[in-house]
């Protein structure tokens, strides 16, 4: 009977783009050794032997960098008699945004990084209310965009907007923009202690009069005739 080369595998790989995926292939042969010199029918797979004869290992490799989206097929041929059939699968690039959500307390800016899982995506950036700008409506991955807020005029609450981002074949992303406008401080307050005061006679007690928000000036009258108040520092 004639010697013969065998090989074990998982043929199919699942290319996240522009990473190289690897697999390993066991090799033998019935009988003597024999020669092992991979050669690959793809420029995106190749395949390296761990020794030139039989038993050996292939590190089998995929590499989906500049492959567009879509299902791939190749073959490794060993010494001529035994083909390995090996089945890319490329998905779609996706857009990658550095945050889902912005929140401001007031005017300002922040810097979104936009990216791709895959090759570089050509995407466009729409906000969706007049108080957020982009300081760039379109770009390439990978690269970034300001988001800026201009919170001038705005009664006290709470604003919501989008920023999304669209890129052909891609999943349409979105980025949450909060805005907050918190009311104005209120003004000083008078505070008195104690609150209230009991005579049993004639007599003088002291009220401590303070106020928040910085200092106050105020006045002390009395609603009855034989109650009097004086204020002192």
């Amino acid at each position: 009977h004639p010697h013969r080369i065998s090989a074990s595998i998982s043929s199919a790989f699942t290319g996240t783009p522009r990473v190289i995926s690897s697999q390993p292939v066991s090799v033998t042969s019935t009988g003597a050794a024999l020669p092992v010199t991979p050669v690959s029918s793809a420029a995106w797979l190749t395949a390296v032997a761990s020794a030139g004869t039989t038993p050996a290992t292939l590190n089998v490799s995929a590499n989906p960098a500049g492959l567009s989206p879509g299902t791939y097929t190749g073959t490794i041929t060993l010494s001529g008699t035994l083909s390995i059939s090996v089945t890319l699968n490329v998905p779609v690039p996706q857009l990658v945004i550095s945050a889902a959500n912005l929140s401001f307390d007031g005017s300002g800016g922040r810097t979104l990084t936009v990216g791709s899982t895959g090759n570089p995506l050509t995407y466009s950036a729409v906000s969706s209310a007049p108080w957020l700008s982009l300081s760039s409506p379109s770009g390439t991955t990978p690269s970034s965009l300001v988001a800026s807020v201009a919170a001038g005029g705005f009664a006290p609450g709470t604003y919501s907007a989008l920023i999304t981002f669209t890129a052909p074949g891609a999943t349409t992303q979105t980025v949450a923009v909060t805005l907050n406008i918190a009311a104005p401080p209120v003004a000083g307050q008078l505070t008195f202690s104690p609150g209230a005061l009991t005579f049993n006679g004639a007599g003088t007690q002291s009220i401590a009069v303070a106020s928040t928000g910085g200092v106050l000036g105020f006045v002390a009258t009395a609603n009855v005739p034989w109650l009097t108040a004086t204020a002192f520092s």
